[in-house]
């Protein structure tokens, strides 16, 4: 197994998984941290294909949700692109190398914090924040690791408890300094995902 030292063990929520199960370059999040998430976030034992789009959303890990939203979408129209995002994220969910947290007592119950009005009240967030960032940011906190993050409140949130947060064009910033991209490629993959709906900045640099 894979191990880093603590400012380079991110765990992550869905957005960095999903956005690059997009754009097929899962490989970077695989290969500069490895995934490492909350059973919220990914979690091997969800159903795949036909048992998957059986279940609601609120019972599977997001990672899972996302498979079963592409999933679906192909099964509706047809199209491949979406069959090809539903399977990268199946393949990322029950891969080996991916390693799964299960919070401990106190971390649900920051997480339960994190997810309340008062909290986002507190912190000057309009609306709460979703389970997945709420798991991410107590596990972050508890275990003194970097929150793998990109939505601005939940950056803010990290930033109010004193966790370091790592993003998506962190991580892309991250392989071209460990040469597995060059500088080009990185702004490339980062406009293919700006293209496919992430919200991030108008340049990586």
């Amino acid at each position: 197994m894979r191990t880093f030292p603590n400012r380079w063990e991110v765990v992550w929520d869905t957005t960095a998984p999903r956005h690059l199960a997009v754009v097929n370059h899962v490989e970077i999040l695989v290969t500069v941290t490895g995934l490492l998430a909350p059973r919220v976030i990914v979690d091997p034992a969800d159903p795949s294909g036909d048992d998957l789009l059986t279940m609601h959303p609120s019972t599977i890990s997001e990672v899972a949700c996302a498979e079963q939203r592409f999933l679906a979408r192909h099964r509706q129209f047809g199209r491949l692109d979406d069959l090809a995002v539903s399977e990268r994220l199946r393949k990322l969910r029950v891969d080996p190398d991916t390693r799964v947290l299960d919070l401990t007592e106190e971390e649900a119950e920051d997480a339960a914090t994190f997810g309340s009005s008062q909290f986002a009240d507190r912190v000057g967030l309009l609306d709460g924040l979703g389970r997945g960032e709420c798991a991410v940011l107590a596990v972050a906190a508890n275990r003194e690791l970097t929150a793998g993050v990109d939505d601005g409140a939940a950056r803010r949130a990290a930033s109010s408890i004193g966790v370091p947060v790592f993003t998506t064009e962190d991580l892309l910033r991250a392989a071209v300094a460990r040469l597995l991209v060059s500088r080009a490629e990185a702004e490339d993959i980062h406009q293919s995902l700006l293209d496919q709906g992430f919200r991030g900045s108008a340049s990586l640099y």
